[in-house]
């Protein structure tokens, strides 16, 4: 009988050995899959971070560029409101000056006017 039980566990044995060595074949390779996930999602995070920095770089570079062209534009129009100002401040003086001769000659003719007036007054 203790051949018989010998062969009955050999029997169980062997075929529970290569349940077992598929379980854990399949173990393994589902481990092995899930670390190739992992490590394809790092590889994807890795080439997105990369990719988020190299397009940061380029808008802040572009950023850049435009607060350059900003101040330049800000610093022309600066000069021609200057320009514009100067301008406009000379265009004054020179209508004021003008209105002073036109004064001036006002008050001379009004001055002859009466002269004239008062010679004829007189002359009468």
């Amino acid at each position: 009988m203790d051949i018989s039980i010998l062969d009955a566990l050999k029997a169980i044995a062997e075929p529970a050995a290569t349940i077992c060595g598929a379980v854990y074949a399949l173990y393994k390779v589902a481990n092995r899959l899930k670390k190739d996930r992992q490590h394809e999602a790092a590889k994807i995070i890795q080439e997105a971070k990369e990719e988020a920095s190299r397009v940061k770089l380029e808008i802040d570079n572009e950023i850049t560029a435009l607060k350059t062209e900003v101040q330049t534009l800000k610093d022309s129009t600066a000069s021609d409101l200057e320009h514009v100002k100067e301008i406009h401040s000379n265009e004054i003086k020179n209508l004021a000056e003008k209105i002073e001769n036109l004064r001036t000659q006002l008050n001379e003719h009004h001055s002859q006017l009466v002269t004239f007036l008062t010679r004829l007054v007189e002359k009468q």
